[in-house]
């Protein structure tokens, strides 16, 4: 617990500034469609910049996973892998599921 606490912190409070950075992005993008005059290189840019973000959030979330389980007791194990489901199913669920 004592090296998993400190990461655990890390991690949340990079994968809430990821998010925001993503959040950000697509507002951004979604304000294209109100110019008509913005070409649509730049709209495809900036939407690979959204899948560029996203990419690097699953990455992340997902390395955190695996060397967090590392630190796990095999006795531990199926407890900490039974959290992860839920936790995930929260993280990608839509606002409203989120709760």
């Amino acid at each position: 617990m004592a090296v998993f606490e400190p990461k655990k912190k890390v991690f949340w409070t990079s994968v809430r500034k990821r998010f925001d950075e993503i959040k950000k992005t697509k507002e951004d993008f979604y304000q294209y469609m109100y110019n008509p005059a913005v070409p649509d290189s730049v709209i495809e840019s900036k939407a690979e910049l959204i899948g560029k973000q996203q990419k690097e959030l699953d990455l992340f979330v997902i390395r955190h996973f695996k060397e967090t389980r590392t630190l796990c007791t095999p006795e531990q194990l199926p407890k900490y892998d039974s959290l992860l489901p839920p936790l995930i199913e929260r993280m990608t669920a839509r606002p409203e599921r989120r709760k």
